[in-house]
């Protein structure tokens, strides 16, 4: 018998009796799915251990609160493949007792005591596990203060999050996107840490391609006829396991296919070295033959979704790739004008280019930004994570830190694992002096969006809020991922000529600011201040100090 402090994560279907005694065959195969297709693959993927499964109900153990809320969510919203059934669930940390495979204390107790008073499709969570989560989570839950729980001695303060009302709130623009079908990875091996290896790469796989702007990602083991496939069998024998996955095009096409071997000593590290090198492999032949098949469809016969996409496989964040996204999207919106997103995308490029100080070959769209701006807060839904953008662009023309907050907070409470969300609300938190719940949200997005076009400006901004922070090595390291992605991104040069000048190495300081002064001549620190909103609190005057040291002009 060991004691130990775990969180732990108790879940159940609503009203499952109600649900076999209507339609007994479907609601298990729907409860076969969600096993499948939901629940498993999202806790392996967090390394969580299922203790109990109870045929309408799970109680899980994870080694952090983080872990087990960042599983109760995505379990939440990935169920919507699954509509027959609604979870509730609970989540507390406390001290547990472990005694022949299952787990006992105030832990268990009182998160399942959550979990019965948790909204439907919701997640109810104690105050001890909400004071652990970080800065893109806390928003997304509601205080509803102290409970008294039966058989509980104290009350307990309850955040919850609401269940239907997420549904609202849409992650990215659907038209004309392609779809790909993550199928669970099959395998017939009896030994459950290989069962879980299997269900927790195939939720890294749909949380690594979910965070792509352009492909609709969803688990299916029964595929929509006009999807991509993705599929694979890990087979183990003896200490060995072997991986293998293909990928089919919506014609059946075999696009790709490669076997994966490791020990199973080694799974761990394996995991993520091997769901990253399949999503990285996914993304990129869907990317080859996606931009393949526009670019063989002459100019003048392309549909204004086909403009608006080929902006989004090929954007980048240095002056040529931001101009190119412009000319897309000004394609796209002559063909749709009540379409709203390429407004959207076109006003976020060039606040982008105009933030970081970039004029020449954007003046044609100065002009018109306003208009964009206008048709864009009209026709786009009011709950889209396409608000992060245009809250971005309102900061950065009215310097309102209420008001960007207010959207940020909002969009973050439905949509924390959005990487529109994550990227433009961070940069808003940042620009506003609160370096701290901008580093989580750009921490996040660096986790998830392998594949996002934002990776130099995320790790940009990464080296910003700890420059803020002042950690100065952490923001040294991220300066330099983000020149290798993209040497030409003249913000990082900036941020390097104040990190050297703060850490006292006035030569690499000035050298820095030199590089950067080609890329935007005649930069001063009063225009800095001007152009991107950046107040006067302590964290924002620590950058400006190290851009003074380095020489650059008040």
């Amino acid at each position: 018998m060991t004691r130990r402090l775990a969180a732990i994560l108790t879940a159940d279907i609503i009203g499952y009796s109600k649900l076999m005694g209507e339609d007994e065959a479907g609601t298990l195969a729907a409860l076969r799915r969600l096993r499948s297709e939901v629940f498993s693959p999202a806790v392996a993927s967090k390394r969580g251990k299922i203790i109990k499964s109870m045929g309408d109900g799970w109680l899980v153990a994870f080694n952090s609160a983080e872990d087990a809320v960042t599983c109760a969510m995505h379990v939440q919203d990935r169920l919507t493949t699954v509509p027959t059934i609604k979870l509730r669930i609970g989540v507390h940390t406390g001290d547990v007792v472990h005694q022949d495979e299952d787990v006992f204390g105030d832990g268990v107790n009182i998160a399942a005591r959550l979990e019965e008073i948790s909204p439907h499709g919701g997640v109810a969570i104690s105050d001890a596990v909400w004071g652990a989560l970080d800065g893109t989570l806390k928003p997304s839950f509601d205080d509803q203060g102290e409970k008294a729980l039966k058989n509980i001695a104290h009350p307990v303060r309850l955040w919850a999050r609401g269940g239907d009302v997420e549904g609202g709130f849409d992650a990215k623009v659907e038209a004309g996107f392609p779809n790909l079908a993550i199928v669970p990875i099959e395998t017939s091996s009896d030994d459950a840490e290989v069962q879980e290896l299997a269900a927790a790469i195939t939720s890294d796989l749909a949380t690594y391609l979910g965070a792509v702007q352009w492909i609709n990602a969803e688990t299916s083991a029964e595929p929509a006829p006009n999807a991509y496939i993705a599929q694979g069998a890990l087979r183990a024998r003896g200490g060995r396991i072997r991986l293998e996955v293909t990928l089919s095009a919506p014609n059946g096409q075999a696009l790709w296919r490669e076997k994966y071997d490791s020990l199973i000593e080694d799974s761990f590290d394996w995991q993520d070295q091997t769901s990253r090198a399949i999503s990285t492999n996914l993304f990129g032949h869907i990317l080859q033959r996606e931009e393949l098949r526009i670019e063989t469809t002459p100019e003048d016969q392309r549909t204004a979704e086909q403009w608006h996409n080929y902006a989004l496989l090929r954007s980048s964040q240095d002056a040529a790739g931001l101009i190119e996204c412009i000319q897309c999207m000004e394609r796209a919106i002559e063909l749709a004008p009540n379409w709203g997103h390429p407004y959207v995308m076109a006003v976020a490029a060039l606040f982008s280019a105009t933030s970081m100080g970039l004029t020449k070959g954007f003046e044609p769209f100065i002009a018109k930004q306003a208009g964009w701006f206008q048709k864009a807060d009209e026709l786009e839904p009011k709950a889209s994570s396409a608000r992060a953008m245009l809250a971005f662009a309102h900061f950065v023309q009215t310097g309102d830190r209420d008001a960007a907050r207010g959207v940020t907070s909002q969009l973050l409470k439905h949509l924390p694992f959005d990487p529109d969300v994550l990227m433009f609300g961070g940069y808003l938190f940042l620009y506003a002096g609160e370096p701290q719940p901008g580093l989580d949200c750009l921490r996040k997005l660096a986790e998830i969006g392998l594949h996002t076009p934002y990776s130099a400006a995320v790790h940009n901004g990464i080296a910003f809020a700890n420059v803020q922070l002042g950690l100065l090595e952490d923001a040294l390291d991220h300066s330099r991922k983000a020149l290798a992605i993209n040497p030409t991104y003249p913000a990082t040069n900036r941020h390097l000529a104040a990190i050297f000048a703060l850490t006292g190495d006035a030569k690499a300081a000035a050298e820095q600011l030199k590089v950067f002064n080609r890329l935007i001549p005649d930069e001063t620190i009063s225009k800095i201040r001007e152009r991107v909103r950046m107040g006067g609190t302590e964290h924002a005057l620590r950058y400006l100090e190290g851009l003074r040291l380095a020489g650059m002009p008040e």
